[in-house]
């Protein structure tokens, strides 16, 4: 009689296991397969959002681009009268001396122009560092094309083009 109730004991706990257990099992696996496609989902969107953002920054650097450059309405002798004005200044902080200047007929690409001014300026090599250093630095952005140093001069003599864009 032992024997018979431990068998239908276990078939009962078999039969426990077949109705409530292995369907439980089947719905916690197709929960899972749920919630991986739900994570493959959650990193599409995250992906997109990152996407979104990346291009809500090129926006903006659009935008900061405007800090950078020019007005394309101002007259580029007013912008190249600024540039020499702004270099002999940051020249004579710096001990250098203004030779001569004069203005470059700057390249012209649509709406993108290009001032353009050629410097000679005579000094030490610590105030031409220094005014390199202030036109790297400088908003609108300058560009210094080409620079030239002259040795044998006592002082030496420097040759600048710089440039600047507008548009």
């Amino acid at each position: 009689m032992d024997k018979k109730k431990a068998i239908i004991g276990i078939l009962f706990i078999l039969l426990i296991i077949r109705i409530v257990v292995i369907p439980l099992n089947d719905k916690i696996s197709e929960k899972k397969s749920l919630i991986e496609e739900k994570q493959k989902t959650l990193l599409l969107k995250k992906n997109l959002v990152l996407r979104y953002k990346e291009e809500e920054k090129n926006h903006d650097s659009i935008e900061n681009l405007k800090e950078l450059v020019y007005a394309q309405e101002q007259n580029v002798t007013e912008i190249q009268a600024e540039m020499v004005d702004l270099v002999s200044e940051t020249a004579g902080e710096g001990g250098l001396s203004v030779v001569n200047f004069s203005f470059i007929e700057g390249d012209s690409v649509g709406a993108l122009r290009v001032p353009t001014v050629s410097m000679v300026l005579q000094g030490s090599v610590k105030g031409l560092i220094m005014l390199l250093e202030t036109l790297h630095n400088q908003r609108p952005l300058f560009n210094v094309e080409s620079l030239s140093v002259d040795t044998v001069t006592n002082p030496m003599t420097y040759v600048l083009n710089i440039s600047t864009c507008a548009m």
